[in-house]
C-alpha cells in the first residue's frame, strides 16, 4: 500500500482542504500551503506564483454537468491553474488526516 504524500516531506507547510471548480469538474482536496506566509494570503500566493499547476491530495471529483462523483477518492491530482474558475477553503480547519509537508 502506498504511503500518504505528507509522510515523506518536512514541516514547512500545512494542509488546507479546498474546493476547486473547473469548467467540467468540482474537486475537493488538500492543498499544501507555506507556513511562512501570512495565513490570509497563503492561497492567493499559491495561485499568483510561478507554477502552472497546483497539487491536491485525497481528491473527491464531481462532474459539474451530471453531478456524479467518482466512487473512490484520488490519492493525488494536478490541476492546471488556467482552468480554475473558483477555489475556496472548505473550512478554516486544517485537514485532520494531513500532516505537514515541505515545498520543493
Amino acid at each position: 500500500m502506498q504511503e500518504p504524500f505528507h509522510k515523506f516531506v518536512g514541516a514547512h507547510t500545512e494542509s488546507t482542504r479546498v474546493m476547486v471548480a473547473t469548467p467540467h469538474y468540482e474537486m475537493e482536496g488538500n492543498v499544501y500551503l507555506s507556513r511562512s506566509m501570512k495565513e490570509s494570503r497563503r492561497l492567493t500566493n499559491l495561485l499568483n506564483g510561478d507554477k502552472r499547476f497546483i497539487a491536491l491530495t485525497d481528491v473527491k471529483v464531481t462532474d459539474r454537468k451530471t453531478g456524479l462523483s467518482e466512487s473512490d477518492r484520488l490519492p493525488y491530482a494536478h490541476v492546471n491553474l488556467a482552468t480554475i474558475e473558483l477555489i475556496k477553503p472548505v473550512s478554516g480547519q486544517l485537514s485532520p488526516e494531513a500532516g505537514s509537508v515541505e515545498l520543493v
